[in-house]
């Protein structure tokens, strides 16, 4: 359960039932309900805003009897599902855009896909992922190590730290970068 709002001013509440089915109430900015979504068997663990298309990515754990996969779906601004698929393997912790690329973290990799939803190459990490912040210019990541890493929009590496106290929080205001330090 939970609310996400997104950057034209519509927002999606999402919810649970008794009967192993997460579901999303979609509303636009005016309070206006557009649809119900509803994912049997699946818990939804992310949903992220594309700003250049009006869309959004549901990323949700699909349970079944052995496997447990995370599946992808992605919606245009008519709330029309245009793709769906199951990845194995990963559990993805955070998902965004930069320009023409969609990028999905899970806690070992850093899946970089085109529009057309195809994999162009994966970024493995000795430690884990665990936080990704992205804008339309760049995006920094944090592993479980205290290393962040700065990225531009081409993936070239901007900058490298490494913090020796535990980070616990990274995110954006205005043109700075925010990093909470645990002590």
């Amino acid at each position: 359960s939970g609310i996400d709002v997104f950057s034209d001013g519509s927002f999606i509440l999402r919810y649970a039932t008794d009967i192993k089915t997460d579901g999303l109430l979609v509303y636009n900015k005016s309070c206006e309900f557009l649809k119900d979504i509803t994912y049997p068997k699946t818990t939804i663990n992310i949903i992220s805003n594309d700003v250049i298309s009006n869309g959004f990515m549901v990323s949700g754990l699909l349970r079944d009897e052995d496997n447990l996969n995370n599946s992808i779906f992605y919606y245009n601004q008519k709330l029309e599902a245009v793709m769906a698929g199951d990845v194995l393997d990963s559990i993805f912790i955070d998902m965004g855009f930069i320009k023409d690329k969609i990028i999905m973290l899970d806690i070992n990799n850093i899946v970089v896909m085109n529009r057309d939803f195809k994999e162009l190459y994966k970024v493995s990490s000795e430690a884990n992922y665990y936080k990704m912040y992205i804008n339309d210019m760049s995006m920094w990541t944090l592993d479980s190590k205290s290393k962040m890493q700065e990225l531009d929009k081409t993936e070239a590496m901007i900058k490298e730290q490494n913090y020796k106290e535990d980070i616990i929080y990274l995110g954006r205001y205005k043109n700075k970068m925010l990093i909470k330090k645990k002590n």
